[in-house]
């Protein structure tokens, strides 16, 4: 959408009621910058690259039995795509579980503030307290965190729970990191998010792809597929930059999905850093 095209929408989500949207002063060349918004819209022409599509089968040994396929997107940062990793039985189940759990969420900013504009979603963590504990749904949540294993190489059974999130029409993420970096109870624990999973649910018609600027890297929204990448340095742990990323207007429909951030403290064993840290808290 152009920025003409979001003003309009705006309008006449003002002209609706919503109080939400009446309450913002802000305009959308300062909610989405020019140049993703550019990439979200669909006369988007990617770049050229040179990278490969294949079967992966060596992240971990279960992958010789069972590979994924997988598409490299960009190289530095790391980020690559699978597809056809949750059936559509386990996305119907995931959906009946967080669809009555979902609320309003939030960007996360230092001393625990929040920026209501940065992202328009509703969410929930999962599983939760409100999780019924059957067998069933016990084993659809062992699967989702061995699949998080093989899929990364990386250790998935102590990240943090899962968010499932749903975005609506209009629904965005503004450009932003996933690594926190500031002083939390979070990050001295676990230190920072080391890496980003990203189940997508379901395929959004129009808007609604991941956008990378600063790579020139859209993703489609398309069921069953994960994105994921590193969000530090493979080598120093060293926020990386690059990784920069939101999530586009959803033009038409809806837009679900589940997310994992991998800390970094519980890799130390599987991942060491080889190079000292410039940054610190």
């Amino acid at each position: 959408m152009t920025t003409e095209e979001i003003d309009v929408k705006i309008k006449q989500l003002q002209l609706v009621g919503d109080e939400g949207y009446q309450q913002q002063t802000f305009g959308p060349e300062i909610l989405l910058p020019k140049e993703f918004n550019a990439i979200c819209q669909s006369s988007h022409k990617p770049k050229h690259t040179k990278l490969h599509c294949r079967y992966n089968t060596t992240t971990t040994p279960f992958l010789r039995l069972a590979p994924f396929r997988m598409e490299e997107l960009s190289l530095d940062p790391y980020i690559v795509a699978y597809y056809n990793v949750l059936s559509d039985q386990e996305i119907t189940q995931l959906d009946r579980l967080t669809a009555t759990l979902l609320k309003k969420t939030f960007a996360i900013g230092p001393d625990d503030d929040y920026d209501d504009n940065a992202r328009t979603a509703d969410g929930a963590w999962f599983p939760n307290n409100e999780t019924p504990r059957t067998e069933e749904n016990i084993q659809l949540i062992e699967r989702i965190i061995n699949l998080v294993s093989d899929l990364t190489g990386l250790q998935g059974d102590k990240a943090d729970s899962f968010q499932a999130v749903r975005y609506g029409f209009g629904g965005h993420y503004t450009p932003h990191f996933d690594y926190l970096n500031m002083s939390i109870d979070q990050t001295a624990f676990y230190g920072d998010r080391l890496a980003t999973v990203f189940f997508y649910l379901n395929t959004v018609k129009h808007g609604g792809a991941t956008v990378f600027p600063s790579l020139n890297l859209k993703v489609p929204a398309e069921k069953g597929k994960v994105l994921f990448w590193y969000n530090l340095d493979g080598e120093s742990f060293d926020f990386d930059e690059n990784t920069e990323h939101g999530g586009c207007p959803v033009v038409d429909g809806i837009k679900l999905g589940l997310v994992s951030w991998i800390n970094e403290y519980d890799q130390m064993f599987i991942k060491p850093n080889y190079r000292p840290r410039n940054q610190t808290y």
